[in-house]
């Protein structure tokens, strides 16, 4: 993340956030060398909207995000928190951490908790993607 902005909308009714994220690696599609991100909540001067479940970006860090292209130009995080990962270095290894909230639960279509996903090696991650990627007909990134 190369920049992180908060503002209002136009009718003042909300802050959302805009990030640029520098691509490092598209793992499928293709990208461009840098990404516009934009999500709902953040904070403008004495106020802020802090909207759970939705992605928050940080200068300085890194992700693996699922994108979806907005009409004003900008992308969103598909599935919210659902498609970001943070990247981080543990124990020697580069690690895929999902960003999903602490005490968040999905449930299953049956109304059951889902199983929590557990945080993998970033190669691991990029490997299930493109292979997943593939199954369904969608090119990997060249």
């Amino acid at each position: 993340m190369i920049e992180v902005a908060s503002f209002w909308n136009a009718e003042r009714t909300a802050i959302l956030t805009e990030a640029v994220l520098e691509v490092e690696d598209a793992i499928v599609g293709a990208a461009p060398q840098y990404v516009n991100l934009r999500t709902f909540g953040g904070r403008v001067g004495n106020y802020a909207i802090e909207a759970h479940g939705f992605p928050r970006f940080q200068l300085g860090e890194r992700l693996v995000v699922f994108l979806e292209p907005e009409q004003n130009g900008a992308h969103k995080v598909l599935g919210y928190l659902q498609g970001q990962f943070r990247v981080v270095e543990q124990a020697g290894q580069v690690m895929a951490v999902p960003a999903i909230e602490q005490g968040v639960r999905y449930l299953t279509p049956n109304g059951r908790p889902a199983p929590r996903t557990a945080p993998l090696a970033l190669d691991e991650l990029k490997n299930q993607i493109r292979e997943t990627a593939g199954r369904v007909g969608r090119p990997a990134a060249r």
